[in-house]
């Protein structure tokens, strides 16, 4: 594993401690209800702004593969997940092999080191970015293995979200750090990236009570469609950039 600050973190190190804790990360094997309810938003935001059935993706940051193999379920012709956790990789090589999906691969790597040698068509970023030491030169690489590219994150301007990363041991321990959605369009437009779809998603944070879950839950529809309060409220943000023609 890289150890050079300029393109890895300590929470590297936080990461494969999980997997080895609990068998994969906190936030896809937690059995709470608002874990469900948000990851199962995020995929069908990813899921709104593109259709992956039949596409060679390339996953980066894919973590301990339960995201990866929710993809290969849409019906992706192949997936390449990469990721900097040695023990996360192992974990996600086992989940694929016993869901019997032979066209996923994973392997170790860095985003700023990648040794791949061929282009794919689409690039996923889900949930990343603000957890590398370089977001912006990390959408510059990765544009250069596909003609498209998929970011999920964190919204930056929800200020509930703020508060959580500054005082919240789990996102202190994993060094988290949202981004304003327009900061993350000016990494695409800077890596040669064309924004075509934009939407904020979700108002049940992973980690919260049943009943705020289940009360977030309800009014998230209303909320999603509402300009000015979604931008404030929502938890996530979904962007679908393209290259620009040549």
């Amino acid at each position: 594993m890289v150890q050079d600050k300029k393109i890895a973190k300590d929470n590297v190190k936080k990461f494969s401690a999980d997997v080895s804790e609990r068998g994969g990360y906190e936030y896809t094997t937690s059995d709470k209800l608002s874990t469900k309810y948000a990851n199962n938003r995020m995929l069908q935001g990813l899921i709104e702004v593109k259709d992956f059935c039949g596409l060679k993706i390339l996953d980066l940051g894919c973590g301990d593969g339960v995201c990866t193999l929710d993809i290969a379920r849409l019906g992706a012709a192949s997936i390449l997940g990469i990721d900097p956790v040695p023990n996360a990789i192992e974990t996600a090589i086992k989940r694929a092999k016993n869901e019997g999906y032979n066209n996923v691969q994973f392997q170790v790597g860095n985003i700023y080191e990648l040794d791949i040698h061929q282009q794919f068509d689409c690039v996923v970023f889900r949930g990343v970015l603000h957890h590398v030491p370089d977001a912006a030169l990390a959408v510059k690489k990765a544009a250069m293995y596909a003609r498209e590219m998929i970011i999920l994150e964190p919204n930056g301007s929800n200020p509930g979200l703020k508060l959580i990363e500054k005082f919240s041991q789990y996102h202190i321990d994993h060094e988290e750090q949202s981004f304003l959605a327009s900061t993350v369009m000016g990494w695409c437009e800077e890596a040669g990236l064309v924004v075509q779809a934009f939407k904020y998603i979700n108002l049940v944070p992973i980690f919260c009570p049943d009943w705020f879950a289940q009360m977030g839950k309800f009014v998230e529809p209303a909320i999603e469609a509402i300009p000015g309060v979604r931008n404030l409220a929502c938890g996530q943000f979904v962007i679908r950039a393209t290259k620009t023609k040549q």
